[in-house]
């Protein structure tokens, strides 16, 4: 059995980028954009593209029969203007799916598939293609302001510039995000375009990367590369239907799918991006406070509210608590520099209970997850108000393997027995009573 200090060291060591290997050739990549209707989204993304894409990319727009004149005289102008953009025009209206099916069957290399309703910034594709010549990936995708589980919350723009820390690395994700995909040129030749039973749209991307994973690549997310993206604008009024219809087919063809996106959202690596970008952008000391809630008006949590107040000025301060129950989610903390992260159930849960109470010495899950974050929000101090529920016993040792300062505040006896109050119950009356256990014999055999 390996020793606690042992795993500590191990969990100390993981982290949760990739850095890309860049083993793998990659062919002339061209970038697609389906088109329907949506002008000014539409005029958004094409001045953002000829900002910050080079010229030697080749960029196709395939006009579904839109109806919006100003969309055809748009794309006529820049066909005309620009000798790398090439504008197809379809006589009838295909449906989102269909339009670019029929045209990915004509692909050779490597392609971008793009939203119209997007937004690209600086240094976008290079960081992208960064991560794609790495032969374990088959298809990237980048963060965003409005993408599932790869949205990123941002105060302002200019935080945007700090995503370069993460270039030429990556992260595997479950699913792509069809707003903004890159697919590869020999996972094209191997699967082809997209399921037509997802026609017009919706979860096309999510089968198709399970396809792609069965294969045994990765998906893979370059938190370097940033796209906005509106959203729902292509059939805005049908979309629910959509989702509803099309995720009974992926429930059908991967049982495992919806829980395996659950786990991913649990411990999703977005939130180590957001704590890297808040440690590249602080102006104060970081302060992170482990506790078993906020909610309550129990001795720890007012504790630990009073700390938060009396502390406000010094440090810009983020609680770690368990994921809480949602009466409480708009009951947001009334305090300046307070960031509150929630530990999802899922990912909680404990291997062992010992009177209905979490009893784990260690934890992989959560232990991995307490790492990354530690190490991804460069916190200066760790206060420990309580592990009841939240993290294991290993966490202030993991604090210490990499360097960081942290304190243990005991309001109770945790520490001593995973019984923290030291009660249990004598009579018939079920009245609480001091357990009596000194020895640790005693509290061992009790606790078996």
């Amino acid at each position: 059995m390996i020793s606690i200090q042992k795993y500590s060291q191990k969990i100390s060591q993981n982290h949760w980028l990739n850095k890309s290997n860049n083993d793998c050739h990659l062919n002339p990549l061209e970038i697609i954009v389906p088109v329907y209707n949506g002008c000014d989204s539409l005029i958004n993304c094409t001045q953002s593209l000829l900002a910050y894409t080079s010229n030697k990319i080749g960029i196709t727009f395939l006009n579904d029969a839109s109806t919006d004149k100003q969309v055809i005289q748009h794309l006529d102008s820049l066909d005309n203007q620009y000798h790398h953009i090439k504008v197809i025009h379809r006589e009838t209206n295909l449906g989102y799916l269909h339009n670019l099916n029929h045209y990915l069957s004509q692909c050779n290399g490597d392609v971008l598939l793009l939203n119209a309703d997007t937004e690209v910034t600086p240094n976008w594709l290079n960081e992208m293609l960064k991560v794609a010549a790495d032969n374990r990936v088959g298809v990237v995708c980048p963060v965003s302001d409005n993408a599932t589980l790869l949205s990123l919350k941002i105060k302002n723009t200019e935080i945007l510039k700090h995503l370069s820390q993460f270039s030429n690395q990556w992260y595997p994700i479950p699913t792509a995000v069809g707003f903004c995909m890159l697919i590869k040129q020999n996972v094209l030749s191997a699967l082809g375009g997209f399921d037509s039973y997802y026609h017009p749209g919706y979860g096309e991307e999510c089968d198709y990367s399970m396809r792609v994973r069965n294969t045994g690549l990765q998906v893979a997310c370059s938190p370097a590369a940033f796209v906005f993206h509106k959203g729902s604008q292509s059939f805005l009024h049908k979309a629910n239907t959509l989702l509803q219809q099309h995720q009974k087919l992926l429930d059908l063809r991967y049982p495992n799918y919806m829980a395996e996106i659950n786990s991913f959202q649990a411990s999703n690596p977005i939130q180590f991006v957001e704590q890297s970008l808040a440690a590249s952008t602080k102006s104060k000391p970081r302060m992170l406070h482990v506790v078993h809630g906020v909610d309550n008006k129990g001795g720890v949590e007012l504790f630990t509210k009073g700390l938060l107040e009396q502390l406000n000025n010094e440090f810009q301060h983020t609680l770690l608590i368990p994921k809480r129950h949602p009466k409480f989610k708009h009951q947001a903390l009334k305090i300046e520099n307070c960031d509150v992260i929630e530990i999802a159930l899922n990912l909680s849960r404990p291997n062992h209970l010992v009177f209905n109470t979490a009893a784990d010495p260690y934890h992989s899950k959560l232990d991995n997850y307490f790492r990354n974050l530690l190490s991804s929000g460069q916190f200066d101090l760790v206060k420990f108000h309580s592990l009841v529920n939240v993290g294991s016993a290993i966490w202030p040792m993991l604090c210490h393997q990499l360097n960081i300062p942290y304190q243990i505040f005991f309001h109770d006896h945790y520490g001593l027995c995973q019984i923290y109050c030291l009660a249990t119950s004598q009579d018939h009356d079920q009245q609480q009573v001091y357990c009596g256990k000194t020895s640790y014999d005693a509290t061992n055999q009790c606790l078996q």
